[in-house]
């Protein structure tokens, strides 16, 4: 249940005279706690034993009437239902290049801080985790791919100052005196708005199922059915359905136990050497011919209503001459003397010779003389590495050659290296079509084509090297098994920005952010000029990923404001929604019992996450599981901090979580938010109107705070032009003449308004 009650209320609005404050009976009952809550379990010999404990009378446990037993049940079904956000929230954050080992447990650990907090102050049985949409947010709005729109590091400290303003509006009580006054059906309407928002990311490809696809006439349009390249699409789309079953029949754990399976069924395809599963870089050198654009890879906008248009298909070695297979593989190997740094190693034939006269000795001396022939060899499926990207084409075929060489035809060590392509991944990936000039001068520099030549449209493959659509968070991404399922947590600090490649945009040759005195920096003991990186990889851990040097209101000031406010109304919106469902609220005040502790444990959770490298930390919907299962008190919230605790030690099993998996999480988790909709008054259109404008506008502009803006203003301008702003005046009513008093009257009004007018006519609400 994320769903909050309705009221007519206006943001701070004055307070009603007290001459209409006459009871009434409230249109909206607070449901009875039996409803919200299963009935408590029969005491067990350890609920006998923990009963009248110091424990027990601490978190009233017997009190609130419940038991040892319901308490771990309830921690634990919350946990299965939350723990998602293990694998999904880390995902989401290193597209900013944040590490993803490193992320699962600023994850982990920010959560069970957070939710300590909460159990052992609050006493309140709600789990908190990094917030769903305002990680989202933060990566793909603010901070962007790599750092592309703004430097993580600096819009990383704006979320640590979010942390510190919100501990000051807690000790003040702000917030809670704000949830008292902000529309909740306003708060509603924001809540459905960020889950469409994380909707649309799990139907789009990246971190979801790759359902909707760009299209360039109607910008989204769905995906191409057939199945020679839409197999993960289907299987997300069935997984999505396995998981909609799950959640219909109330199972403990659906959302997870519908991840843990595809990502079983993924891991077996990879395993089983399914095509579109295994990412396996294929390169050539040699001539490269692309196929006309008929049955390939389909363009954005090509889709199964659509047109039919494909990528052009870059086949190595299409001439007449043919194309010779090398046998061998290649992989990542650590460099020795540097600890942490690898690069590309070839295991398999020796390859001599000029330039298409090529001699393939393989590993038992046989040798293949193959004049005229594009090869075609295995990239580096391993990965990035220090010495190449996108599978590592160039470096490898130097190791096929035996090692960098000459450049000069005929002489010991000529590598003719400098021109492969890449021709395949296997699994789908990113592809684009190109008219740059950088294809045409590799495949000159390959004597592919001559120098007065050019191709007139190529297509780049996996062009970020970033790996299969729909793989794990980690680069690349893959649908690989881990090769183990736990290890120490990754508790590192952040080192400097470093490119994401070689050739990354903005930096240096060595590829670092860090500065020597003169604004230079080294390599080898030599000056290599300013080193500065735009964007790139944080270098090391994600603890203390701060920078506060060059602060301005583009990549500080904005993101701050921005933080705080969508944050205020997402954590505020979140704790009120849990609080509500458990049937905590006190309808007299609006409040509930620990609602100020509560605040305070998002507001140092949300500090903390930010020193250890996650975005703000909220309530999460998900712990009305557990209510549900019978949780009370705050022991519920012990059991679930225990259990965010030993998921830092599995990093390499969250990191093995495809996006494909966790894309059908982001709709289901859309549609719980969305489940708020239910309390907004639709036949009131002051209400109505501006919920839409929330809901709609976020997944469109795929910025929330537009979303929440708009909401506003369509709301003020609806009170301006209608006039009922006065009834957020101070005696605005009264100061009207008769003429606009008469015409406000006509008007639909909500109780509220009513009131004003009651006490302004010394007549009983009812009558006004």
């Amino acid at each position: 249940c994320l769903g909050v009650h309705s009221t007519a209320a206006w943001v701070l609005r004055p307070p009603l005279p007290a001459e209409a404050m006459e009871p009434v009976e409230p249109t909206t009952a607070m449901p009875e706690k039996s409803t919200k809550r299963r009935a408590k379990r029969a005491d067990n010999k350890i609920d006998t034993w923990f009963k009248d404990s110091r424990v027990d009378k601490y978190f009233k446990v017997t009190e609130r009437g419940s038991n040892f037993t319901t308490e771990f049940i309830a921690g634990c079904t919350t946990f299965l239902t939350a723990c998602y956000i293990m694998a999904v929230n880390p995902n989401i954050l290193s597209v900013t290049g944040l590490n993803y080992e490193g992320l699962v447990f600023a994850t982990a650990m920010s959560s069970c801080v957070a939710t300590l907090i909460m159990g052992l102050w609050a006493n309140l049985p709600f789990g908190l985790w990094p917030g769903m949409g305002m990680n989202a947010y933060f990566a793909y709005t603010i901070v962007g791919f790599k750092g592309t729109l703004t430097p993580v590091k600096k819009v990383m400290f704006a979320v640590l100052i979010e942390g510190v303003v919100f501990m000051v509006m807690s000790a003040l009580d702000v917030r809670r005196y704000v949830m008292k006054t902000f529309p909740r059906w306003l708060m509603s309407a924001t809540m459905a708005g960020i889950g469409l928002f994380l909707a649309q990311i799990g139907l789009h490809a990246g971190n979801g199922i790759d359902l909707v696809r760009d299209h360039p006439a109607i910008y989204v349009d769905a995906f191409n059915t057939n199945i020679d390249y839409s197999a993960r699409t289907w299987l997300g789309i069935f997984m999505f359905f396995l998981m909609a079953a799950l959640v219909t029949l109330r199972v403990k754990g659906a959302v997870m136990i519908a991840i843990l399976a595809s990502t079983f069924l993924c891991w077996t395809l990879e395993a089983a050497g399914e095509k579109q599963f295994v990412y396996q870089p294929q390169c050539c050198l040699g001539s490269i011919t692309y196929t006309s654009a008929t049955s390939w890879y389909p363009r954005p906008g090509s889709s199964w209503i659509g047109p039919k248009e494909f990528l052009s298909q870059p086949v190595c070695g299409g001439g007449p001459e043919g194309v010779f297979e090398v046998p061998g593989s290649a992989s990542n190997v650590e460099i020795e003397g540097n600890p942490g740094f690898f690069a590309s190693s070839w295991s398999g034939a020796k390859v001599t010779g000029s330039f298409y006269n090529w001699t393939v000795t393989e590993a038992d001396g046989t040798e293949h003389y193959v004049p005229g022939k594009a090869l075609s060899y295995q990239g580096n499926g391993d990965g990035r590495n220090g010495l190449g990207n996108k599978g590592d084409c160039n470096d490898v075929c130097h190791q096929m050659f035996g090692g960098f060489g000459g450049v000069v035809p005929g002489e010991y060590g000529y590598r003719p290296c400098w021109g492969t392509i890449m021709t395949d991944t296997s699994c789908w990936t990113s592809m684009t079509p190109s008219n740059d000039n950088q294809a045409n001068e590799h495949q000159q520099a390959a004597g592919a084509i001559n120098l007065d030549q050019s191709l007139a449209s190529i297509t780049v493959i996996d062009g970020f090297g970033a790996g299969c659509t729909g793989g794990a968070g980690r680069e690349p991404r893959t649908f690989e098994a881990p090769s183990k399922v736990a290890e120490a947590p990754y508790a590192k600090l952040a080192g400097a920005i470093v490119s994401a490649w070689p050739g990354w945009f903005g930096c240096s040759a060595t590829n670092s952010s860090a500065e020597l005195p003169g604004g230079l920096c080294t390599a080898d003991g030599e000056e290599a000029g300013d080193c500065s990186c735009l964007a790139g990889n944080v270098d090391g851990g994600t603890i203390w990923a701060f920078d506060t040097s060059d602060l301005d209101m583009q990549n500080f000031g904005i993101p701050l404001l921005v933080l705080l406010y969508v944050d205020f109304l997402g954590t505020m919106g979140f704790l009120y929604a849990a609080a509500d469902c458990s049937g905590l609220i006190d309808p007299t005040t609006g409040t509930f019992e620990g609602c100020y502790a509560a605040f305070w444990a998002d507001a140092i959770g949300t500090f903390f996450g930010a020193i250890l490298g996650t975005s703000s930390v909220t309530t999460y919907g998900e712990s009305m599981a557990g209510v549900y299962e019978g949780g009370r008190t705050g022991l519920t919230a012990l059991w679930i901090a225990l259990f965010n605790f030993l998921s830092m030690f599995f990093a390499p099993l969250f990191g093995s979580i495809p996006t494909l998996s966790t894309g059908p999480a982001l709709i289901m988790v859309g549609v719980f938010m969305a489940e708020g909709l239910g309390t907004i008054d639709w036949h009131d259109y002051m209400q109505a109107i501006p919920s839409v404008v929330t809901v709609l506008l976020m997944p469109a502009t795929y910025k929330i705070e537009v979303g929440i803006l708009a909401g506003l203003m369509t709301l003020a301008m609806i009170k301006i032009l209608t006039l009922r702003i006065v009834f957020n005046l101070p005696r605005g009513y009264e100061s009207m003449p008769p003429l606009i008093q008469r015409f406000l009257k006509r008007q639909s009004l909500n109780a509220y308004e009513r009131g004003i007018i009651a006490a302004a006519e010394g007549k009983p609400s009812a009558e006004a």
